[in-house]
């Protein structure tokens, strides 16, 4: 068996996307039978809820806290690294030296998944299912580019909830996430503007155990009953509660492509710097209505656009995500 290592964290301030997304491509890499891939995840102190994910299909390793990540990097590769095994990073303070560590100190082949193309890669493959420009990565000459949609990171029930056609006639019921690291609250923000409408019957909000504006949103749910809120879902409950809602609201995060595989109508804004290439490229489609940055918006005219959508509303959509990745990523790993 070939160990795949994966390092990524997840946090309040930090969000879950990074370790989401290795989910998922943990869970590509093992779903046949005869799979050749042993999936162990490393991870700075982990919650309970985090702990109790990955332990459901994959081995976890519970790093020291640190933030001197070159000296992580040093400990992982003397630990755990070996000739013949891969190491998937997703960190935003794992860049260019971490990188080189290993290179020098093992040869474990390397696979980043990024977003912000902010640094120089010495990695095998890197993976970007946000973007859609090759040129304009720094990397070296072996470097494997998986970019583009046909390689979402999507995990298995989202996958095939992508294959199927949805008719949405009105708008009754809201879903409303902007993932682990909500800094602006803007979940109850939306929230306390979507119940300005008597037609919206339900409104399913998703939020982490850890999420600081907690006790306004139960305030809120005290005083509305067409609020439900939903905390540390798995895979499956998460796709059930999307496909069930007719319009969203989200940030232009890994969480969008799954609104997009579950197929409701999406309002759509950008929440952190490394959201603008997946937000442009994501606009485009008929379903999705993008408001810029949620920080800065005018909340009045969300609230007049709202309106609009839901008055005259009719959406018959196709599947968009490509159902590709899983076979194509494997294929690229059996190659390393």
């Amino acid at each position: 068996m070939t160990k795949i290592y994966f390092r990524a964290d997840a946090n309040s301030q930090i969000g879950w996307g990074h370790i989401v997304r290795c989910m998922a491509l943990a869970d590509m890499l093992i779903s046949d039978a005869d799979s050749i891939f042993e999936c162990i995840f490393l991870v700075q102190n982990p919650s309970i809820t985090l702990q109790n994910q990955i332990k459901e299909k994959f081995e976890l390793i519970i790093l020291k806290e640190t933030t001197n990540f070159l000296e992580e990097a040093h400990f992982i590769t003397q630990k755990y690294l070996q000739d013949d095994s891969i190491i998937v990073l997703d960190h935003y303070q794992i860049q260019t030296e971490y990188q080189r560590i290993i290179k020098e100190n093992c040869n474990s082949k390397i696979v980043c998944i990024d977003d912000m193309n902010s640094w120089h890669f010495l990695v095998d493959i890197i993976i970007n299912h946000g973007g859609n420009k090759l040129e304009k990565y720094s990397c070296e000459k072996y470097t494997k580019l998986l970019v583009g949609m046909e390689y979402a990171l999507l995990r298995q029930p989202f996958l095939k909830a992508a294959l199927k056609k949805r008719e949405i006639k009105k708008i009754e019921t809201v879903f409303i996430c902007f993932g682990g690291a909500d800094i602006y609250n803007l979940t109850n923000k939306v929230v306390e503007l979507v119940l300005n409408f008597d037609f919206i019957k339900k409104i399913n909000v998703v939020v982490t155990s850890d999420f600081p504006f907690l006790k306004e949103l139960h305030k809120l749910i005290s005083e509305h009953s067409i609020i439900t809120i939903h905390q540390n879902l798995d895979a499956q409950k998460m796709t059930n509660i999307m496909q069930k809602s007719d319009l969203a609201f989200a940030p232009a995060s890994s969480l969008s492509l799954e609104l997009l595989a579950t197929q409701p109508f999406i309002i759509l804004g950008k929440s952190a710097d490394n959201q603008a290439t997946i937000y442009q490229e994501l606009i485009s489609y008929p379903q999705i209505k993008g408001i810029g940055e949620w920080q800065n918006l005018n909340w009045k005219e969300l609230k007049s656009e709202f309106s609009q959508i839901c008055k005259q509303f009719c959406l018959e959509t196709i599947p968009i995500i490509p159902n590709l990745a899983p076979s194509k990523i494997k294929k690229e790993f059996k190659k390393l």
